[in-house]
Parts: structure tokens; C-alpha cells; sequence
């Protein structure tokens, strides 16, 4: 029996954001999460898997992947 729990994130936009998005979070505890592109037709799909047997480290996980996901989305919408 599998005694982590697990969640995911899931992006949805363009190729270039995908990758800067992914590149965002690659330093921050890379062991606790998997991020893979999935590259459909124009777009790209960003999932993050996160687990761990603790659940609240699983929100904190997630609370910083969020923030700084939002941070590059921010800033991607500055520039335009």
C-alpha cells in the first residue's frame, strides 16, 4: 500500500510560458515535485506532480509553486 498523498497541477497556454514556468520552480525543493511539458498541437500542458506521506507538506509544496508561478505570469503580463 502507497502511503503518500499526491496531488497535481495542471497549466494549460502557450509552449514559451510552459517552459518559463517550469524553469520558475526547478530550484525550489525539486525533490518533493515532478514537472513534465506535454506538448499538444499549438499549446503546452504543465503538470506538477507533487507527493509526500505529510499532507500539510503538500500544501506548502503547492503554496509556493503557485506563488511562483503567479510571479512569472505577472511578469509575462507586464511585458506585453
Amino acid at each position: 500500500m502507497n502511503d503518500k498523498n499526491n496531488t497535481q497541477i495542471i497549466w494549460k497556454g502557450s509552449k514559451e510560458m510552459a517552459e518559463s514556468l517550469m524553469l520558475s520552480i526547478g530550484p525550489d525543493d525539486p525533490e518533493s515535485f515532478v514537472v513534465e511539458i506535454i506538448h499538444e498541437e499549438e499549446l503546452a500542458k504543465l503538470v506538477i506532480s507533487i507527493n509526500s506521506e505529510n499532507l500539510s507538506t503538500i500544501r506548502s509544496t503547492v503554496d509556493d509553486i503557485l506563488s511562483c508561478l503567479s510571479a512569472v505570469e505577472a511578469s509575462f503580463e507586464r511585458i506585453k
